[in-house]
């Protein structure tokens, strides 16, 4: 082969690199752009989950607040059946001495 023969052949070989190189990059940004919709979706997905865990978030807080009164509210009736219990029992006592005073009159 005549060296200008040599130089065609590597020059050939060196196009056929340059178009197969080309074609796979073409397929990699295919795959890219597949992959860029992909997340797109994914993106929305996560902000809609993001818009639902605030709700949810908000949910517990209002749940939250709602439990503190209520146990606020079941001490102070906890406090006042204490001091009810005490009056209940002074009630009966003084229940009892008219009992006996009325049953003392009567006979």
């Amino acid at each position: 082969m005549a060296p200008s023969d040599i130089t065609i052949e590597i020059l050939k070989d060196i196009r056929d690199g340059v178009r197969g190189t080309n074609e796979r990059l073409e397929r990699v940004e295919g795959r890219l752009e597949t992959m860029d919709g992909r997340l797109e979706r994914v993106e929305g997905r996560l902000e809609t989950m993001d818009g639902r865990l605030e709700t949810v978030e908000g949910a517990l807080l209002d749940l939250a607040g709602q439990h503190r009164f209520v146990v606020r509210y079941m001490r102070g009736l906890a406090r006042r059946d204490t001091r009810i219990d005490g009056d209940v029992a002074d009630l009966r006592v003084r229940v009892e001495a008219l009992e006996v005073k009325v049953e003392g009159k009567r006979t």
